[in-house]
This record gives structure tokens, C-alpha cells and sequence, in this order.
């Protein structure tokens, strides 16, 4: 009996499997090659196998239909009365699963948690520990979130998906250490994820690491030639370095390819500042403008062009 229960949060990860004998449960995620930035929809997708804790297939198939019929609370009340092993972690984790199905977030994690104590099974209490923390997000709970996903990815270490949900849970917290360590563990595991080195690029521009933010777009770049906005941010950051031609070459490269992006003229217009070129910086200040830059990103340069244009 499948029970599939979606969350949306607020970023992109990629996908993976669980299975283990008697309940399986499958994570999907939204994969993407571009910035962490965007919605996902985290789906718990879960199969309840009850030969274990019921006497006959008939008792089986009895609560199949009531949980087929959406009678999900005759069917808890079912599990109750008819459960022959009060002790097994799947009795919880199965109304775990129906009340989180009927979005009853505080009885579930009751449920999950009875659970995780029943069951000495690292990969079970590793899939459990990952579930308490979705409904934590869905409770809007971030600590408790991080909490219950660290706990879940010391028990499953090499967890792809784990790893970056820590980065991005640390992400979200302004833990930005964390976020740098758990992505560049990420990366040592599947080098192709450019949506992490995208992430990891900003964060570098960000606390002035120019030289590590350029070798992360040079990464991107080298695996999509055709990407603007690569090209624009590491033409930002040649500029933070004063190697302005380099600049100039990775911005117009980003024009040309992308000629809308109106974040591409502000930085070129940038360029054109430092180099005391202010005919050209005016013209693309005014470009930029004219593509909605303010509506988008706001009002500095407005700001420069009362103060360098004519």
C-alpha cells in the first residue's frame, strides 16, 4: 500500500532511492543545474507492507481497503486492534504514515519518533530521522529540521542527498562555514552537481575569495560553454580582482549570449567605472534600466548614474 505525501520547500536538490525489507520509501526531488535558489517539491512516497504485524492476509487486505477508501482513521483504529507485535518499529511508523497522509503533522511525529525507539536498524533510524525532519519543515521548525537531518546523516554518511540538504538547511540558517563544508563534500562525490558550485562561487564573491569563486565558474563553464550568467559572475569577480580585460571578455561574452540580462550591463557598467570610461558606463547604466533592472534588483544604479552621468 503506497501513501505519497508531498511537501514544497525552497530549494532544488536531486534524487534518490530507499528500500529496506518490509517498508520502503522513496525521496524525489526536482533535479537542476542551476543556483539552489529556486522551488522544490520533496516527496515522501512511502509503502506500508503489514505482513509482519497482522496474523492473515485477509486482516492484510481488509486494511488495504480502508486506507484505499481514505477511511484513514478506521484504519489507525484497525492497526490498533488487530497489530500482533505492539513492539515493532513498523506499527508507529505505519500511523506515522497515515496521519502524515491526512497532514495530522503533530500525531505523526509522535508516531515517527515511537518509532525510531523501536528500531535498532541504522538505515531505518537514518530514513526516520529524515522524515521528522520533513514534517519539522513543513512545521516550519528550521533548528529542529537541521536537528533531526544531521542525526539522519551521521547514520547514512555518504548520503548525496543528505549532504546537500545540510547545506542548504545551514544555507538557510546563515551558517555559512557549514554550508562551504557540507557542499565541497557534496562535490567530492558527484564533481557535476553545478548548481552547488554556483552556490559555493557567490558565497566565495561574497567574503572576498575572488580567486576560489573564479576556479568554481571556470568549472561551470569548462561543463556548459553557453552559460550567461557563468560567464557575467566571473567576469564580477575578475573585476573584484582588477584584471578588467579578463572582465570585459567574460561580461560581453554574457551579452552576447544573453543580451536581456540587465544584470550583465550594471556589471560591465561597473567595469567601465573603475576604468574611468564613463561614456560607456552611462550607456550601459542606461541599458540596464531600460531591461528592468531596478524593478528586479533595486535602485543602485540609479544611484550611480546621478552620480557619474550626465
Amino acid at each position: 500500500m503506497k501513501l505519497i505525501v508531498t511537501f514544497t520547500c525552497i530549494y532544488i536538490l536531486t534524487g534518490i532511492n530507499f528500500t529496506y525489507s518490509q517498508v520502503k520509501m522513496k525521496e524525489d526531488f526536482v533535479s537542476s543545474k542551476t543556483p539552489i535558489s529556486q522551488s522544490f517539491n520533496m516527496n515522501l512516497d512511502i509503502d506500508l507492507e503489514f505482513n509482519s504485524i497482522f496474523n492473515s492476509q485477509n486482516e492484510i487486505d481488509e486494511l488495504e481497503q480502508l486506507l484505499q477508501a481514505k477511511k484513514n482513521r478506521e484504519a489507525l483504529a484497525f492497526l490498533e486492534k488487530h497489530s500482533i507485535d505492539n513492539n515493532s518499529f513498523l506499527l508507529p511508523f505505519s500511523k506515522g504514515a497515515i496521519h502524515l497522509y491526512d497532514n495530522n503533522l503533530n500525531e505523526s511525529y509522535k508516531e515517527f519518533e515511537t518509532s525510531v525507539k523501536l528500531t535498532s536498524n541504522d538505515s531505518i533510524k537514518s530514513q526516520l530521522y529524515f522524515i521528522l525532519s520533513v514534517i519539522d519543515l513543513k512545521k516550519e521548525k528550521p533548528y529542529e529540521a537541521l536537528t533531526n537531518m544531521t542525526k539522519s546523516f551521521k547514520l547514512d554518511s555518504l548520503n548525496l542527498n543528505k549532504i546537500i540538504i545540510l547545506g542548504v538547511f545551514n544555507a538557510q540558517l546563515n551558517k555559512e562555514e557549514k554550508e562551504i563544508y557540507y557542499f565541497e563534500k557534496a562535490l567530492k562525490i558527484n564533481p557535476k552537481l553545478n548548481n552547488l558550485k554556483n552556490n559555493l562561487a557567490f558565497i566565495y564573491q561574497k567574503k572576498g575569495m575572488q580567486k576560489k569563486a573564479i576556479r568554481y565558474f571556470f568549472e561551470i563553464i569548462k561543463d556548459e560553454p553557453d552559460s550567461p550568467l557563468a560567464y557575467n559572475n566571473r567576469g564580477y569577480s575578475y573585476m573584484k580582482l582588477g584584471k578588467f580585460n579578463k572582465a570585459l571578455k567574460d561580461i560581453n561574452k554574457s551579452i552576447k549570449i544573453l543580451p536581456e540580462n540587465s544584470y550583465a550591463y550594471r556589471n560591465r557598467a561597473l567595469v567601465y567605472i573603475a576604468t574611468k570610461d564613463f561614456d560607456k558606463a552611462c550607456n550601459d547604466i542606461e541599458t540596464a534600466l531600460n531591461l528592468g533592472y531596478e524593478e528586479k534588483y533595486g535602485t543602485d544604479l540609479s544611484i550611480k548614474k546621478s552620480n557619474y552621468c550626465k
